[in-house]
């Protein structure tokens, strides 16, 4: 008798009927374009006069990071985890359980991270590039960086890969469970980007649109993500 084989092919959370998939590409694509057009009213704020919002909260970084230095190790920790180097470094070892434990489609859930990543990474460059934001120079920065502001790399990659994440390792994940595991993931986005925040390299508004910005591009890859679940499903009943 024959033991059944893991499916390990590019099926990802496939729906049970055509219709599912369907509404499932659909919500995702309305995400994508409304979360795109949220990142281009955010860019309206940038110009020579600083807005409140950016003046409010690079005051509160900066006297956060005068008034309770010892959590400046804490931000400097997730400002490294936020890095390309970080998140790659953590990429190979979801990989390696992933393969160690092979779950239903494993290799599916393994794209998406890398994608989700690399996707991010060239977003921001392209981005940066195309708006060419100063850095903020109200405060004294923890350190200098020569790069762009708008969007913030940091953001916009730990939204896009801690989301992947989520999406990946959430399926096999009981509801109570799951939720626990999504508000860490979320916790661990915010306290990367506020950190950006607190050493005064980027305005609020650069972190606000690269968290909306790494979300409409993983709202986008499960826009395909579901599109080729769809496309199997309907393969299959014809």
């Amino acid at each position: 008798m024959q033991q059944s084989q893991t499916n390990n092919t590019w099926e990802p959370d496939v729906s049970e009927t055509a219709i599912g998939g369907l509404r499932a590409i659909l919500i995702s694509t309305a995400a994508t374009a409304g979360l795109i057009a949220i990142f281009w009213w955010l860019s309206g704020f940038i110009n020579n006069d600083i807005n409140q919002f950016d003046l409010d909260g690079l005051a509160g970084g900066f006297w956060l990071r005068s008034h309770e230095p010892y959590l400046t190790p804490i931000f400097y920790l997730a400002t490294w985890i936020g890095t390309l180097y970080g998140l790659s470094f953590q990429t190979l070892i979801v990989g390696y359980w992933l393969y160690r434990r092979k779950p239903a489609a494993w290799r599916s859930r393994l794209s998406l991270i890398v994608l989700a990543l690399l996707g991010a990474a060239i977003w921001m460059t392209v981005l940066k590039q195309g708006f060419e934001r100063p850095r903020p120079s109200i405060f004294e920065p923890a350190y200098q960086i020569s790069t762009y502001s708008f969007p913030s790399g940091h953001a916009m990659a730990a939204a896009a890969w801690y989301g992947s994440l989520a999406i990946a390792l959430s399926y096999d994940q009981r509801q109570q469970r799951r939720w626990g595991m999504l508000s860490a993931l979320a916790a661990m986005a915010v306290l990367i980007g506020i950190s950006r925040v607190v050493f005064a390299v980027h305005y609020p508004t650069d972190i606000s649109a690269g968290w909306i910005g790494g979300i409409a591009w993983l709202a986008c890859l499960r826009a395909v993500w579901h599109g080729i679940s769809w496309q199997r499903q309907r393969r299959r009943a014809n």
